[in-house]
């Protein structure tokens, strides 16, 4: 993320744009044969990846959940927030509040298009028809939107965790389980999904790549999630360094939380025979009870690989 800009504040949220969606975007635009066209198309799309994005957060912030920022980047946009609880409610508001942003859009659109008389060529075209011909009349832009609304509002409800459907079936199944074994299983689901994404590359045109990428960052970003809810349940000297260590993130068009507070959160809590917590300020060396200090917090900010214990001193 140190290499996104800041482009505008709605709301009170930060917004910014990764410096790999403008290289993508001027490669799309002045490569292909219809650079108008194709710039309303992703300044249209990402715009409502936008709106996707703050409808997350605005529910989250009504929760009290700190936002950091908002990301847009070439698979889509990410909300960084603080710390998500570990309550099916919560989660469940949040997840559900950005495909509903595209659908509520979605129908609203529909219902200006039957106002200008389009209704009639409204399931006529195809998408690749009315995407290419976005630019040629209200109506033509109209469906397109309508189109992107709806292909934003319903690929992120698929239950593929951390995207938002993966994260809706986690907070359903956390009514009835303990929150880590309900991402276990929610985390297992979208293995299967994001497998099947990247195998349909042998099914789809060689040009369309998008799915199998967005198959390997889920099923990436969905073990990094998982080994973070082991970190935070870990008891005082249990090990949560399971298989798929990594800090979490979160899918296409999604929420992510920040792994510092885990791992801070993991250090007050302490190895089991350490100090207790009114001595976790730990030693002179600035490291914690649980054997993390400010360096290695920074450290391991910066480095999304495997993470090992710091050495106790």
């Amino acid at each position: 993320m140190n290499e996104s800009y800041p482009i505008g504040r709605p709301f009170g949220i930060e917004v910014r744009v990764h410096i790999l969606f403008l290289w993508m975007a001027f490669f799309l635009i002045f490569v292909g044969g219809n650079p108008l066209g194709t710039a309303a198309i992703l300044f249209t799309l990402f715009g409502l990846v936008l709106l996707h994005e703050l409808g997350h957060s605005l529910v989250a912030r009504h929760h009290g959940i700190q936002v950091m920022d908002i990301v847009l980047w070439p698979l889509g946009g990410m909300a960084r927030m603080s710390e998500i609880p570990e309550s099916p409610r919560v989660e469940g508001q949040v997840a559900i509040a950005g495909p509903l942003v595209n659908l509520v859009l979605a129908a609203a659109s529909l219902l200006l298009l039957g106002l200008l008389g389009g209704w009639g060529e409204a399931m006529g075209p195809s998408v690749a028809y009315i995407l290419a011909h976005i630019l040629e009349s209200p109506t033509n832009f109209l469906r397109a939107f309508i189109a992107m609304n709806l292909m934003l509002g319903v690929f992120n409800l698929v239950p593929a965790f951390p995207m938002d459907g993966g994260r809706l079936l986690r907070a359903f199944l956390a009514r009835k389980r303990s929150y880590l074994e309900a991402t276990e299983i929610a985390v297992r689901v979208g293995r299967y999904i994001a497998l099947a994404m990247i195998l349909s590359v042998f099914f789809i045109q060689p040009m369309s790549c998008a799915l199998p990428i967005i198959g390997v960052y889920i099923m990436w970003t969905g073990m990094r999630e998982l080994w973070s809810v082991r970190l935070r349940h870990a008891g005082g000297g249990a090990n949560p360094f399971g298989p798929g260590a990594g800090p979490m993130g979160g899918g296409p068009g999604g929420f992510r939380v920040d792994l510092s507070e885990h791992l801070r959160a993991f250090g007050r809590r302490g190895a089991q025979g350490a100090a207790p917590p009114e001595s976790g300020r730990g030693d002179s060396s600035g490291r914690s009870a649980g054997g993390f200090s400010d360096e290695d917090l920074r450290r391991l900010e910066d480095e999304p690989g495997p993470l090992r214990r710091p050495p106790q001193d």
